[in-house]
């Protein structure tokens, strides 16, 4: 499910930046686009319709950030709040189609990039070569 791999993914920039006071910096104003994204992604979580699972997910990514499985039960919790909250869905659908240019990279070794006129390597060992 495309719209929960990126809402997962801007929700975990904008935990790892603030841990458990995530919850409580959804109403500043964020400086990096993709945190932004994860605040505003957040406030609509924390707002509306209650999803007391989700927000616990998000409290254990904020306590356990380095954690894969928390990741996955968050990702879970969003999965369940989206299927069971057509509103929840179509919001944080409108609200990541809205965000200006805002780029996310999850997971190990990911590479975020708007433009790009060069080589991006990630890896073990990489060796560029270019000329040959």
């Amino acid at each position: 499910m495309a719209l929960v791999d990126d809402v997962t993914a801007a929700l975990a920039a904008a935990i790892a930046t603030y841990g458990r006071d995530v919850f409580d910096k959804v109403d500043e104003v964020a400086a990096d686009a993709t945190v932004g994204l994860g605040l505003k992604l957040l406030r609509r979580i924390k707002g509306g319709k209650k999803h007391p699972a989700l927000q616990e997910a998000v409290t254990d990514v904020a306590d356990n950030p380095a954690d894969e499985d928390f990741a996955a039960a968050l990702r879970a919790q969003l999965k369940k709040a989206v299927g069971a909250d057509s509103a929840l869905g179509a919001d944080l659908e409108q609200l990541l189609r809205s965000a200006p240019g805002a780029i996310v990279a999850g997971g190990e070794r990911s590479v975020a990039v708007g433009t790009n006129s060069g080589i991006v390597a990630t890896g073990d060992n990489v060796v560029n070569r270019i000329g040959w």
